[in-house]
Order: structure tokens, then C-alpha cells, then sequence
């Protein structure tokens, strides 16, 4: 059986701070969990030995691999590591920039092609794309960054 990299030897404190985290208060689902996976895999008991990983999971309905990783965060930040960390940023690389967002909003304030009142979000999407301000996208994308951007697909109208 291969050695355990990350033991987890909690102080009676700590020990203490985690039973209170799980009996009191209303705490996310996954950081009760948590707090029991250390718990039970603590080797610092003078009355029983650490579960193994495998009898960890077991008890707690999850599996072994989420137990080796709270317990890995566990040693590497103690309590901090127990709760569950956001994402700064996506982990896919935004489609339209703000560069792109901007000249968008600038397209979109000219005169619509002849023939046309206003610009529709698929003229906008085909005009930017053949200007090579974007690459082809989904009219859903450009509709998301003229909302995000503040924008509209209509033009102000001339009483404002």
C-alpha cells in the first residue's frame, strides 16, 4: 500500500474549530464535507488510526480522489484550504475583447446598409466579420457584447 503523501495532524484545536464548522451554523455543503473528510483521516488520535483514503470516501459517499485533494489542501493552506476557491478568470479566452466590443458599438451607430432601417444583429455580426473586427461568431455573441458593452442594436433615436 503506497505511503500517504499528505498526513493529517490536526491539533486539538483544530480539531475542535472543524466539529464546530459541521454541528452549527449553515455552511455550504461542500465545506461540511470537507471538514469531515480531515476529520477523519486525521492520524494525530491517540484511539484509533486514520481511515485510508478508500474507507474515507466510502463513509462520506464521495470519491477518493476528492479525499486525497481536500487533504492535499489540507496540508497546504489548513482551514483556508477547505473551502471552495473561484475561478478568477475563465478558463476560455473571451471570443469578442473590448477593442472588438468598442468598434461594435461604433458599427453599429453608423447608417445601416441601403435598403435597410436599422441594423439587425445578424447584419452587424456579417458587416464586422467582413471589416475583420471579429472573427465569425454566433449572433448570440454579439448580442452578449452589445449588452455587456452598454449598447443596443437600435439606433438612438433623434429626439434624444
Amino acid at each position: 500500500m503506497p505511503r500517504a503523501q499528505h498526513r493529517v495532524l490536526l491539533s486539538p484545536e483544530d480539531r475542535d474549530a472543524l466539529q464546530h464548522l459541521i454541528t452549527t451554523g449553515t455552511h455550504p455543503a461542500a465545506l461540511i464535507r470537507n471538514a469531515r473528510i480531515i476529520l477523519a483521516s486525521d492520524r494525530n488520535t491517540p484511539d484509533r488510526a486514520a481511515h485510508t483514503d478508500a474507507a474515507v470516501a466510502a463513509m462520506l459517499a464521495t470519491s477518493v480522489r476528492t479525499v486525497a485533494r481536500v487533504r492535499a489542501a489540507w496540508c497546504a493552506t489548513g482551514m483556508a484550504g477547505l473551502a471552495r476557491t473561484v475561478r478568477q478568470t475563465s478558463p476560455r479566452p473571451r471570443t469578442i475583447d473590448d477593442a472588438a466590443m468598442l468598434r461594435l458599438a461604433e458599427l453599429r451607430l453608423e447608417d445601416p446598409p441601403e435598403g435597410v432601417a436599422t441594423w439587425s444583429l445578424r447584419l452587424l455580426r456579417d458587416r464586422a466579420v467582413a471589416l475583420a473586427i471579429i472573427a465569425p461568431v454566433a449572433i448570440e455573441t454579439v448580442r452578449r457584447a452589445l449588452q455587456k458593452g452598454g449598447s443596443s442594436t437600435s439606433r438612438p433615436s433623434a429626439a434624444s
